[in-house]
């Protein structure tokens, strides 16, 4: 008899990798769980091969986090980052802030607290991530599935790094997102999630507990402040955050 996790875990790596739509997850499959959609996350990961770090993100300051895995097949630091909107269902783009780790955090007794997540972050970096779905009609899907699909994620371009990193206030920082020199967002802060060290706070203790824990060299997306853009090709977006590198993204028709 068939596993439900790897039978989701199957269809919606499937999809993904042929650029095809599901109707829906197999009868008797659908997460019905937290639990079952991150199991159904590690599954994708498995049959794709590897991530390179997490995707972490709150409806406000005081909503429970959630989180996804950054496919490694999906994750570029090219500085030439181009995508053809023509394979993705949605692409929404938004301008995030990442971080890359430079030390690992393993399960432990004491529950990691804000100094050792602040004191594990390597670099910090801009980012564009491009929102994707594996589900033919997404706004009908219910919110465990989109959390299955990877919480929608289909691209993810990481800036350059930014070592001199500790005087930067990243819950306000001020933030543009431009398409062709023109700015088409722009916010001081804008993550609705407020502080976004207490979402890479929570994610440390939510992956010890559960596994993969963070690792050094992992990256860290700490969610939207801009909102998602839809984008009209051809066009050249860019992602400047203040004291940041800036990011960009050549999309194509």
């Amino acid at each position: 008899m068939t596993d439900p996790i790897d039978e989701a875990g199957l269809a919606l790596h499937g999809a993904l990798v042929s650029g095809e739509r599901l109707d829906g997850l197999p009868p008797g499959c659908k997460p019905t769980s937290e639990d079952q959609a991150y199991a159904i996350q590690q599954c994708i990961v498995d049959h794709d091969g590897g991530l390179s770090g997490w995707k972490v993100g709150a409806a406000d300051s005081a909503a429970q986090p959630r989180c996804a895995p950054l496919l490694t097949s999906r994750v570029t630091e090219d500085a030439d980052a181009r995508m053809q909107l023509h394979r993705f269902s949605l692409g929404g783009i938004e301008a995030e802030i990442a971080v890359r780790l430079a030390r690992d955090l393993p399960p432990r007794q004491e529950p990691y607290q804000r100094n050792d997540v602040l004191a594990a972050i390597g670099t910090v970096h801009a980012a564009i991530e491009v929102l994707d779905t594996r589900y033919r009609d997404w706004a009908a899907a219910d919110g465990l599935s989109k959390l299955a699909d990877l919480q929608n994620n289909g691209l993810f371009v990481l800036g350059p790094p930014q070592t001199d990193w500790r005087g930067l206030a990243l819950e306000t920082m001020s933030v543009t997102l431009s398409a062709d020199g023109a700015i088409i967002k722009q916010a001081n802060g804008g993550n609705p999630a407020g502080d976004p060290i207490r979402l890479l706070q929570w994610l440390a203790n939510e992956r010890a507990s559960r596994g993969p824990w963070l690792q050094a060299g992992n990256i860290v997306t700490l969610g939207s402040c801009t909102g998602v853009w839809d984008a009209t090709p051809p066009t050249a977006v860019v992602a400047h955050f203040e004291g940041l590198p800036p990011v960009s993204l050549q999309v194509e028709p």
